[in-house]
């Protein structure tokens, strides 16, 4: 009985499809559709809410004044290894590779917050949205103008994903 067992497995082995394939090329190769996948999905993700993040970046940081030299941001994903979003900024109409390089902290941190609203207005459409947003601390570094602004983002905001399922 156990030898009609092992004969049977070895059978069924050999007519497997992957039979006589290295399945270790087959994992790797499953583990890089995957990555690519996801990849896709980020880059498609952060493609949609591209615009959302400039409206709510211009809203903190309206565009004219003389304070502002910076442009809003956009995000890059790059395909290498397991892929990775950059975020890329405009200073005085030039792109800037690394916005840590002349952007303020609390700008750093609206750009930021502007990505996370997007992101969270995106996931408000989806049917299964939990519907929850925790805050904390997040005009600890910005200065009392852009602050006001970025409460009043928040309230327009909170309505906007509130309503928009």
């Amino acid at each position: 009985m156990g030898r009609e067992r092992t004969s049977t497995g070895r059978r069924l082995l050999r007519e497997h499809p992957w039979h006589g394939i290295d399945r270790r090329g087959a994992t790797t190769d499953l583990r890089i559709t995957e990555a690519l996948s996801r990849q896709d999905v980020a880059k498609e993700t952060f493609d949609s809410i591209e615009n959302q993040v400039a409206e709510y970046y211009f809203e903190i940081h309206p565009q004219g004044t003389p304070d502002d030299a910076t442009g809003a941001p956009s995000i890059d994903v790059e395909r290498h290894g397991k892929g990775t979003a950059f975020v890329r900024g405009r200073f005085y109409g030039r792109e800037v590779k690394d916005p840590q390089w002349v952007y303020s902290d609390g700008h750093l941190d609206t750009v930021g917050i502007c990505i996370f609203l997007a992101l969270r207005r995106f996931r408000s459409e989806q049917p299964d949205d939990p519907r929850l947003m925790v805050l904390d601390d997040i005009v600890i570094s910005i200065d009392l103008g852009h602050a006001r602004r970025l409460i009043t983002l928040l309230k327009t905001s909170s309505r906007t994903i509130r309503s928009s399922s």
